[in-house]
């Protein structure tokens, strides 16, 4: 069987993805950004509308299970942009459950269940189905419900070989996570680690890429002026040292502050018509190239194989 990327209408070839924002929310609700909910379709719709136009040709929907997805009007929205969007599953870090103590209280085979159900059957038994698994940690030591979400990640990947998206505060340890996983078996090469650019440190990101892992670069529309000169810096020093094909770019705007269509700034458009300008004059078109189309598609495309558990 050839190896696909599952969007949200369905698998398909790898050439057919093109331009790939990896982090995006189109719908989002947590306890951990008060007035923030993404909730609104028609102003999504024109959001994400202004992101195809500024030449992106899909993105992934990061919002995992109980914070407020909705994978139906996902579909919708791809059908209404064209943009290729593969949806995720999985569970982000405890505190974002704070609300929601039946999801606090799942087990790891009931995780199991529910993210390889959403992979290989579909969310809610629709036909749309998820194309990445998510997980997010803390910065203080793991907690249970962290554990387990991180072991039902490695075990979807190892039995659906979909690829995996961590989420990671400032100050999270990454290393962790790598002996983890690797510990689990999963291969490094399907594992993202997102808002690496959060770390400014060149010696740390260094270690994980050596480790075989991708590096989500993603705060470009969260940065002032110097620490935007700062990021590009850290962005051309990656890619001068070699690193420029473990490195995927978003914009992770997941506020209605950050979105022009709820009155917010700067958009999702200043991603496509201000910051990619800017990184291809640190480094090259080829290197953006490499960064926008074939990096996100030696992440996500696999070979189905589907289990029932």
């Amino acid at each position: 069987m050839m190896r696909v990327i599952r969007t949200i209408l369905g698998d398909i070839s790898p050439e057919e993805l093109g331009a790939f924002n990896y982090h995006e929310h189109a719908f989002q609700r947590t306890p951990l950004l008060l007035n923030e909910d993404l909730d609104d379709y028609e102003k999504s719709l024109q959001e994400f509308t202004d992101l195809k136009n500024s030449g992106f040709n899909g993105y992934l929907e990061s919002t995992p299970i109980g914070l407020g997805r909705n994978p139906e009007l996902v579909a919708q929205l791809a059908k209404d942009t064209n943009l290729k969007i593969v949806h995720t599953t999985g569970f982000h870090k405890l505190a974002h459950y704070s609300n929601q103590p039946e999801l606090m209280e799942l087990d790891l085979n009931q995780k199991i269940d529910l993210i390889v159900s959403e992979i290989n059957q579909g969310f809610h038994s629709s036909t749309h189905k998820a194309g990445v698994v998510k997980v997010g940690i803390g910065e203080s030591e793991l907690s249970e419900f962290e554990k387990t979400s991180l072991k039902a990640a490695a075990y979807a990947n190892l039995e659906t070989d979909v690829a995996i998206m961590v989420h990671l505060d400032k100050k999270s340890d990454a290393h962790v996570v790598l002996d983890f996983f690797e510990s689990q078996g999963v291969n490094l090469a399907r594992v993202l680690l997102a808002h690496a650019d959060s770390k400014t440190e060149i010696k740390e990101l260094k270690s994980l890429l050596k480790r075989g892992a991708y590096l989500g670069l993603d705060r470009a529309a969260r940065l002032n002026e110097i620490q935007e000169i700062e990021n590009l810096k850290l962005f051309a020093e990656l890619v001068n040292v070699g690193f420029s094909k473990q490195l995927l770019f978003g914009g992770d705007l997941a506020r209605r502050s950050r979105y022009l269509s709820y009155g917010g700034r700067p958009g999702l458009k200043f991603l496509g018509e201000k910051f990619i300008p800017k990184m291809i004059s640190v480094t090259s078109e080829s290197v953006l190239e490499q960064m926008l189309k074939k990096n996100p598609i030696n992440w996500l495309a696999f070979t189905p194989r589907e289990i029932h558990v």
